[in-house]
């Protein structure tokens, strides 16, 4: 996270995306199959830097308690 929070990395040629509002930088995380670590680790460090994240969570997923 600190990585992302410190530095910009182009994904793609700057000549062919549009740019964002206030020339701002854009991220997509993203968390799948609802994993104990992600609780543990992945959203205090998100917290940490006010970053957004999306997970996706599997129901009949053996690692989601009911």
């Amino acid at each position: 996270m600190a990585l992302f929070a410190g530095f910009s990395f182009p994904a793609a040629n700057a000549q062919r995306i549009p740019t964002w509002p206030d020339n701002k930088i854009a991220v997509s995380l993203s968390y799948d199959d609802a994993l104990a670590s992600q609780l543990d680790n992945a959203v205090p460090a998100l917290n940490k830097y006010n970053f957004k994240a999306s997970f996706y969570i599997v129901p009949n997923s053996a690692n989601v308690q009911s």
